[in-house]
């Protein structure tokens, strides 16, 4: 893993009212794993998007093949893939959302949050690429 360095220049004033600079130097690295760390970040993070990941996943449960077929109508994957990833992305959702908001193997549900809103995130910019380029 990289480690960017920084630095932070702080002007410190003296009781003659000269100004000096400093540098502080240190690695990034600790910063990032500090705030990993953090229990009540992570606890602000995890509620939302747990939250939202099980009412909707929650919100489309009922009718999972009108759900696929609105997947398939996105026209991002082939429907070879589109299909089975629509069948399957409500139950996931609920599942993690649970995991998310009660606390349970965040080590191992935290990625797969991630890559739920990065599907999210790809299916949106696909479709509106191709309706910027294709039209409705």
């Amino acid at each position: 893993m990289a480690v960017f360095l920084y630095q932070i220049w702080v002007i410190e004033h003296d009781r003659n009212e000269k100004c000096t600079r400093k540098v502080h130097s240190g690695k990034l690295k600790k910063i990032s794993v500090d705030i990993l760390q953090n229990q009540r970040l992570a606890f602000v993070l995890r509620i939302p998007l747990g939250g939202s990941l099980l009412v909707f996943g929650a919100s489309k449960l009922p009718d999972l093949a009108g759900f696929a077929d609105t997947v398939v109508s996105y026209k991002v994957l082939p429907e070879s893939l589109a299909i089975p990833f629509g069948y399957a992305l409500p139950p996931v959702e609920v599942i993690v959302g649970s995991f998310l908001v009660l606390g349970l193997f965040q080590k191992f549900v935290a990625p797969i949050a991630v890559l739920i809103a990065a599907s999210f995130i790809g299916g949106t910019a696909g479709t509106l690429y191709l309706f910027a380029t294709k039209g409705p």
